[in-house]
């Protein structure tokens, strides 16, 4: 029949662009080709599958299973349980420009780890809102990644590096306080947003961890909004989509692909926006670029970022080479899943440990409590 032609047609493309997403089809590409095709295996959920969910389509085309750029890949391997945070008793959609976040007090297996949040609706140990007077505070802004998806609470680098900190104390401070308000997928635009929220907890520091191409992931994000009709708080980001040709209903391709002359300026904007609102406290942010397994060319990202963030008064620390040394596949969390799994946050917590103590600044050296 016709629909059997088309559906086997489908799985055909499906299951060549398994194979070409594949590291090592895509190690053989060009540098570019190889950040394309990463973008496609590292995307958190694809804007068709996103849109069957809203549409109410998503039992009835592809059962209880979850299909998404990273399902390609492997199949029928991976889990049908390996669900999206969004889609579990800790998370929920927020139909606002976030899309998600994380319900307070919960307590789940996630991916095959414990997950809990705090009172505050994060994923740490809890806090005071505000910290005694001999603490040195830091929140941490990011993805997936510095939340630790795959492994336990006290197992990502962000606890490793706390509890390190907190062991050998290299400065005055008599204790570390390290909070993660990472969410799976954030990008700039979402953490300029986020980070007043942070600094609420009266921090010392903020570190922005950075992955790269970020300005890709800030467009992306940027173009779903408004093609879906949620409301932009901020008028530079209205004006850019109303410049851009963007309206309701577009196409994320054609939205995206408008938007695209834009990278840079939604990337500067998010950057400034955080420095402003962290030099408002007499607080200089530092960014940390801490690429993902499977990028194919993480010099190169930190390289191209870094000098402009320099520029506009952001510390950086390079971590582009975190991953050097040990096979990828070793270090991930599962073959359908590229994030760090134990070993590797125990790598990361190591370098950046390393490279926190090389620079004194970024944990209170010269501002320690009499």
């Amino acid at each position: 029949t016709g629909f059997a032609r088309q559906a086997a047609t489908i799985g055909v493309g499906l299951a060549a662009l398994a194979i070409a997403v594949r590291p090592a089809v895509t190690e053989r590409l060009d540098v570019d080709t190889q950040v394309a095709f990463r973008a496609i295996r590292l995307g958190e959920l694809n804007e068709r599958d996103a849109e069957l969910i809203r549409r109410g389509y998503y039992e009835n085309l592809v059962g209880a299973g979850r299909l998404n750029s990273r399902a390609w890949e492997v199949g029928a391997d991976r889990p049908e349980d390996w669900l999206f945070i969004q889609f579990t008793d800790a998370g929920r959609f927020t139909n606002d420009f976030f899309e998600k976040e994380f319900v307070p007090d919960a307590s789940i297996v996630f991916h095959a780890a414990p997950f809990v949040t705090n009172q505050w609706g994060f994923r740490d140990q809890e806090y005071d809102r505000e910290p005694s007077p001999d603490t040195y505070r830091v929140v941490m802004l990011g993805a997936s990644y510095l939340l630790g998806s795959g492994v336990g609470n006290n197992e990502n680098f962000e606890a490793l590096v706390e509890r390190r900190l907190n062991e050998d104390l290299p400065t005055g401070f008599r204790r570390y306080e390290l909070l993660n308000f990472a969410r799976p997928g954030f990008e700039p635009l979402r953490n300029a947003f986020l980070l007043p929220h942070a600094l609420e907890f009266e921090p010392d520091a903020v570190w922005v961890f950075g992955y790269g191409a970020e300005d890709q992931a800030a467009r992306t994000h940027l173009a779903r909004m408004a093609r879906n009709g949620i409301e932009i708080p901020d008028p530079f980001l209205r004006d850019i989509v109303e410049e851009s040709g963007v309206i309701e209903g577009m196409g994320q391709d054609e939205a995206s692909r408008l938007l695209a002359q834009y990278d840079d300026r939604l990337v500067a904007w998010a950057y400034e926006t955080m420095l402003e609102a962290a030099s408002a406290r007499g607080i200089v942010p530092a960014w940390i670029f801490l690429p993902a397994t499977e990028s194919p060319a993480p010099e190169r990202f930190y390289a191209e970022q870094a000098p402009f963030l320099e520029s506009l008064g952001y510390r950086t620390v390079d971590l582009s080479r975190v991953f050097r040394g040990p096979p990828i596949q070793e270090l991930q969390v599962a073959p359908w899943d590229g994030h760090p799994n134990v070993r590797g946050h125990q790598i990361i917590a190591d370098s950046l440990y390393r490279a926190l103590t090389a620079d004194p600044a970024l944990v209170g050296a010269g501002d320690e409590s009499p």
